[in-house]
């Protein structure tokens, strides 16, 4: 992967900084400095059969907040304590918490509605964007149909990234920058 720098010159428009409250997690310099140079979108959407759109917030809000106020009749797994919330990802039928794992910066989702509630997004936060960015950049050309899905295997492989599921016949990618 290249720099924050890099990367915000190939997203080719304005992203939002996430801003950390006081007192700040402990993260890795590589996350840290993606946050602040890079950046993330407003939001970012992806239709298939269904809908995966994830929002970002401006400012990450420890899960211990969040659950106070959302969750506040249970108590806080204590090993989600480390996790802070910088944003949501909703399905078509479901809605999960995104959030950066302290010490590790692996993103994750969590949903408490389903059994194993903690799984994983990235590996971290650059790595997350890039993913973003690669599929961004393969839906500008293949206009939305998985008849391009030769095309994105290719990206996926040139990018060492997953394989492609196939399951829909369409992908929509939307997205929104910080604006200036």
């Amino acid at each position: 992967m290249s720099s924050p720098f890099e990367f915000v010159r190939e997203w080719g428009m304005p992203l939002q900084s996430l801003a950390f409250h006081d007192p700040r997690p402990l993260l890795p310099a590589a996350t840290i400095s993606f946050l602040h140079y890079a950046g993330v979108p407003k939001w970012f959407e992806l239709t298939t059969s269904q809908t995966t759109r994830f929002d970002f917030l401006s400012t990450a809000i420890n899960l211990t907040e969040v659950w106070n106020k959302e969750m506040s009749e249970y108590s806080l797994p204590v090993a989600w304590a480390g996790l802070w919330r910088i944003g949501d990802i909703t399905y078509t039928q479901a809605n999960a918490w995104l959030c950066i794992e302290e010490v590790t910066g692996r993103v994750v989702g969590v949903d408490v509605e389903i059994n194993n509630p903690v799984y994983a997004v990235n590996g971290s936060v650059a790595g997350m964007m890039w993913c973003m960015k690669l599929v961004r950049d393969w839906a500008r050309p293949a206009g939305g149909s998985l008849a391009g899905a030769g095309s994105l295997e290719e990206a996926i492989a040139r990018a060492s990234l997953a394989t492609v599921d196939r399951g829909g016949d369409r992908v929509r990618v939307r997205y929104a920058g910080c604006g200036i």
